[in-house]
């Protein structure tokens, strides 16, 4: 149905938020990292990619149904 890749730092960031990976924002990323530039925009094009592949699997689920 779909792949989904690794967390990686983001996993940290969503237990710390008490929030799923898509739903963090950047705030969410500044109040627990101190990453910036290129790591920050990765961290936040992560959390869109995984919103994407949530949203496209779970309209999937709910065709099966």
């Amino acid at each position: 149905m779909a792949e989904i890749a690794d967390f990686n730092s983001l996993i940290a960031v969503s237990q710390n938020c008490s929030k799923a990976v898509f739903a963090l924002t950047e705030e969410d990323i500044n109040s627990v990292t101190t990453v910036f530039g290129g790591s920050k925009d990765t961290m936040l094009s992560k959390v869109e990619e995984f919103k994407s592949v949530y949203e496209h699997l779970s309209e999937q689920l709910i065709q099966q149904l």
